[in-house]
């Protein structure tokens, strides 16, 4: 036997060993990466849930009753957003345990092939030792022709000892990582089903938020002190957006910002659904106050509670906010003096200085802010006036 038999006998043997070796750890790579985003995500719950928290004390507390009536609409707003986040949160990880669980799938599978090879591999060497049982390793090393070639028949003994070992515990490893890898999978799927009851749970408690947060502002109309004070309140809240709004046309101009992205000068529904106009442009009479005053826009009911709101026309987004009024609200500048406003929305999708093409969603339909149900307040200006949206569409519900 030569010295150079000896090494391809280890060379063979030591990639055999390693090929298994190298498929047990790529199959444990593929899921760290979506272990890592299931962490964060389960962290980001963790300081929602203490969020929450702080909300629900602060609306126990003395502070919260000595609030005036829109800043306490906008800590029942903030409640109901949260617990939104919360959703929004469960969803996402929802969608990583579907993802692990096929991600596991693929790797129980994978370990098991494994299995299958290991098994053959071990089937196959005792069956060669079997076939070859009359020759023993003291045959062998024995029958060395010189004391040279008894040293290198010992190492070949040896590396084949060795081999028939790593053969026997590759096959015990891979048995073991099969269950293992089962047991996680099991696991997996039952903290997913936990999951899936948070979320029931957590729209439940969204829906009951949201009333809650509704009926205050049906309350708060009924007693008309209360809300006399309010609108005063409101028509402050409205004047400062109104400033807001021109600043933000004076500098887009300044800077010319505004010819970067131009709109078409024509206006798409700013929903995927009619709606019914519950409140049309212009003066109306408030049943509180029994007074006028002027409606900048139209607001578009029947449309539900998370429904997809667009952009009505490309421009940049100059205002992404929350008012005590508008609640979560976004101001689109279109260029040519055109601007359009989006109020209410239970989440806004989009941020200050962002470039959003006609047809985007930039939000979703809600009650935040002076509203109690879910409804779509939009605003179309001209030049720095508010005109009547309805001019640009036809077949509108009433």
């Amino acid at each position: 036997m030569s010295k150079k038999w000896v090494r391809v006998i280890c060379i063979v043997l030591a990639v055999l060993m390693a090929a298994s070796v190298i498929t047990i750890a790529l199959s444990t790579l593929a899921g760290a990466a979506t272990s890592d985003k299931l962490k964060s995500l389960q962290q980001e719950r963790s300081s929602l849930k203490q969020k929450k928290q702080d909300i629900n004390s602060k609306i126990n507390s003395l502070e919260y009753e000595e609030l005036a009536a829109l800043a306490k609409k906008e800590v029942l707003d903030e409640r109901v957003m949260l617990t939104q986040d919360e959703i929004d949160n469960i969803n996402e990880q929802i969608g990583v345990y579907e993802e692990l669980i096929q991600e596991k799938q693929e790797e129980v599978e994978a370990l098991k092939n494994e299995q299958r090879v290991q098994w053959e591999k071990y089937k196959t060497r005792i069956r060669a030792m079997e076939e070859n049982g009359s020759i023993s390793y003291y045959d062998i090393i024995f029958g060395a022709s010189s004391f040279a070639d008894m040293l290198f028949r010992i190492d070949a003994v040896n590396a084949i000892m060795e081999y028939d070992e790593q053969v026997y515990q590759q096959l015990l490893d891979a048995e073991s990582a099969t269950r293992q890898a089962q047991q996680e999978l099991r696991d997996t799927k039952l903290e997913l089903e936990d999951k899936t009851i948070e979320l029931e749970e957590a729209i439940q408690e969204l829906n009951v938020l949201i009333e809650e947060a509704n009926e205050y502002i049906a309350q708060l109309e009924s007693d008309q002190e209360a809300y006399k004070q309010t609108l005063t309140e409101l028509e402050a809240s409205e004047k400062a957006i109104d400033k807001q709004i021109k600043e933000e046309e004076a500098r887009l101009k300044k800077l010319e910002e505004a010819k970067k992205v131009k709109g078409t000068g024509s206006f798409r529904w700013p929903l995927d659904v009619s709606g019914r106009i519950t409140s049309p442009f212009g003066f109306r009479q408030n049943p509180v106050t029994k007074k006028y005053h002027n409606h900048g826009g139209i607001d578009i009911g029947q449309v539900g509670y998370g429904a997809n709101i667009r952009a009505s026309d490309t421009g940049i987004v100059t205002t992404s906010g929350y008012d005590s009024s508008y609640g979560n609200y976004v101001v689109i500048n279109h260029g040519n003096g055109y601007v359009t406003l989006y109020a209410h929305m239970s989440k806004r999708l989009v941020s200050k200085g962002a470039t959003v093409k006609k047809g985007d969603i930039i939000g979703l339909t809600g009650s935040t802010g002076n509203s109690n149900g879910p409804h779509l307040h939009f605003e179309i200006r001209k030049n720095g006036i508010r005109i009547d949206p309805t001019q640009f569409f036809t077949g509108l519900r009433y």
